[in-house]
């Protein structure tokens, strides 16, 4: 079904269709002798893993080479990653890499290939040394070619995970902004009706990122069936005033607890039972201790001196987590009662002002905890919040 299929049933279509093909190598004799890292991956997730032989080349630097490297080497393999500039320059996570490299996992710097050869399990891969230039325009040193620089890695699997990018089959006449659907920070394209969003439209990014970008469609999709101009709701600063001290009684329980760093199975152990977990879960002790642990919310930060009401083991309800996420995924309609593991009601908000908590989004006077779509009673009666969201 088309776009325009859609279109004739839907006033609006939102495409967030994602980013899962896969950049080629752009070398010759590339066709046939390269598996993209998303497909090998996907097809170990499947059980339907491809035979790649003892030994196995992976290009690339990012998460997904190292995630097809280690997968790779735990499958038994003897596994060797090519990458075109430094370790400084790796976009994939530290953590990451170093775990590759307990596994077994060997990287060689400073190298991108220019040629392949052989057939399709048993590969050539003709390299050349790399020297770093001038930035370029991700920021990072751009990768110049040594002249006569050239040797020959074999292999039995070449897996090639360098970017991704999308697959318009049968949505060619989708507007493109530089390989991708083109779409303003609010979704909408240049066709009528058609708004977009997530990695279709920024690139590979995190999930935070797309749940973010569909937010924001939502609200320029309603503007535009209602016939009215979509706007980004007007993004809040968080201001830690009123906010109890750090160091007020009902808080020196925490200062000195420190974070339970998450213990790792053996590398070892790792590669011997390839479906085992990496990270062992906390002890009884440790999930105590991390219940207990203050989780640095600002109240450090606090300008004042006293001891302010509150509810007690509930959340702040301070939308600290709503006004700060930089994708805008996040939508934080009321507070929840750890005391009772549930959702608070409208029930369970104060009858009067001074049994809340001081609110930290800039509010003359302290209000019962009712923003960002959270309604509050008083005397039996609802009442709208001062800030206008309801």
């Amino acid at each position: 079904m088309s776009p325009d299929d859609l279109r004739k049933q839907f006033k609006a279509v939102y495409m967030a269709i994602g980013a899962q093909g896969s950049t080629a190598l752009g070398v010759d004799s590339e066709e046939g002798k390269v598996l993209s890292g998303l497909a090998f991956l996907k097809a170990v997730r499947e059980k339907n893993p491809t035979k790649i032989g003892k030994k196995v080349v992976v290009i690339g630097g990012g998460n997904t080479a190292i995630d097809a490297a280690r997968t790779a080497r735990r499958m038994g393999s003897e596994v060797t990653i090519l990458y075109r500039r430094t370790a400084a320059e790796m976009p994939a996570y530290e953590e990451e890499v170093k775990a590759a490299k307990d596994e077994g996992v060997k990287i060689q710097f400073l190298c991108a290939p220019v040629k392949l050869g052989g057939s399709s399990n048993a590969v050539t891969v003709t390299c050349t040394k790399i020297e770093l230039g001038s930035p370029d325009a991700s920021g990072r040193p751009k990768p110049v070619p040594v002249k006569g620089s050239e040797f020959d890695v074999q292999c039995e699997t070449l897996i090639a995970a360098i970017g991704q990018d999308i697959n318009l089959t049968g949505l060619e006449n989708i507007p493109r902004a530089n390989n991708w659907i083109g779409a303003d920070v609010l979704g909408q394209t240049t066709e009528k009706g058609i708004f977009a969003g997530g990695d279709a439209v920024t690139g590979p990014a995190l999930v935070a990122s797309a749940i973010g970008a569909g937010c924001k469609a939502a609200l320029s999709i309603d503007a535009f069936i209602k016939g009215k101009k979509a706007e980004l709701p007007e993004k809040m600063e968080v201001s830690y005033k009123d906010l109890p001290l750090r160091n007020a009684s009902h808080f020196k329980h925490l200062q000195d607890i420190k974070r339970t760093e998450v213990e790792k199975l053996e590398a070892s152990k790792r590669l011997a039972n390839p479906d085992s977990e990496e990270a062992l879960p906390f002890t009884q002790d440790q999930v105590m201790s991390e219940s207990k642990r203050c989780l640095g919310c600002g109240s450090y930060k606090a300008s004042f001196e006293g001891f302010p009401e509150y509810f007690g083991k509930i959340c702040l309800a301070c939308h600290d987590c709503e006004s700060i996420c930089p994708n805008d995924a996040l939508i934080m309609p009321n507070f929840f009662r750890i005391d009772e593991g549930r959702f608070a009601t409208d029930y369970d908000y104060p009858l009067d002002s001074r049994d809340g908590l001081p609110n930290p989004l800039r509010l003359e006077k302290p209000l019962p905890l009712c923003c960002r779509g959270n309604q509050t009673r008083r005397g039996g009666f609802r009442h709208r919040c001062r800030q206008g969201c309801l």
